[in-house]
């Protein structure tokens, strides 16, 4: 198994609501799926020439907190949770290609849905070369995109441990769902907008420092904690200096 751990940066890229590169362009950069739901990652080609896009798998384990990534590969074949299809493609100057998220019949049980299992899928454009064509002319792509796919467990209730020191906002999911958090200062300093507002997910078991934009910092700050389907909800303020 190849391991690495994922940086907190990649991981705020990786979640964030919506991304496009120059040449791609993707529908989402998160998808949530029960074990009986349908995934479909839509990339679309921004380019005026046709892009090969190829594909990778990495499952996203925690260990003490921190994100380490297992790449899929020929020599751990047997243990693909989920598969994804087609692999490769070529995507025509302003088309749109979908990207099928299928689940193993025999690496994952429906019946044992109890926790989240996440992944990341990463898209990489180039070039179309042809042959005939020289490749010297053509410019490769550097830029590709990895979105997270999330397959959800059955929801589980919200536990967790928070700190603040006016900066930046500490949290520990210890439950065994991933949750949506939504920090909001706006009433605390009279003010509106998305300035004042900041959303983000912390997979199970992750232990996150969110650095706070500006105009969020406050003494005191309202964070609202939900579950994948908002079954399990909690709202609580943090004081700038405290725990909870």
């Amino acid at each position: 198994m190849i391991k690495h751990k994922l940086s907190q940066v990649i991981i705020f890229l990786l979640l964030s609501i919506s991304f496009g590169s120059t040449a791609l362009e993707i529908n989402s950069m998160m998808l949530v799926s029960a074990y009986d739901d349908e995934s479909v990652f839509t990339i679309k080609n921004n380019e005026n020439a046709r892009i090969f896009v190829s594909t990778s798998i990495s499952e996203l384990f925690i260990k003490n907190g921190e994100i380490e990534m297992v790449d899929y590969n020929r020599n751990n074949i047997f243990d693909w949770r989920i598969n994804l299809s087609p692999r490769k493609t070529i995507i025509e100057p302003g088309r749109k290609k979908d990207f099928f998220i299928t689940l193993s019949d025999t690496n994952l049980d429906p019946k044992s849905n109890n926790i989240d299992r996440a992944f990341q899928i990463s898209f990489i454009p180039q070039a179309y070369v042809s042959e005939g064509m020289e490749k010297t002319n053509h410019v490769n792509f550097t830029i590709g995109l990895g979105p997270l796919f999330i397959l959800a467990g059955e929801e589980q209730p919200i536990n967790y441990d928070i700190k603040y020191d006016g900066k930046i906002l500490y949290i520990h999911n210890k439950g065994n769902s991933f949750i949506r958090a939504n920090l909001d200062s706006c009433k605390y300093i009279k003010s509106e907008g998305t300035d004042c507002t900041q959303e983000f997910v912390v997979l199970a078991g992750r232990k996150l420092n969110v650095n706070l934009k500006e105009g969020l910092m406050s003494d005191d700050i309202l964070v609202n904690l939900e579950t994948h389907r908002a079954k399990y909800r909690e709202s609580i303020t943090i004081h700038k200096g405290h725990n909870i």
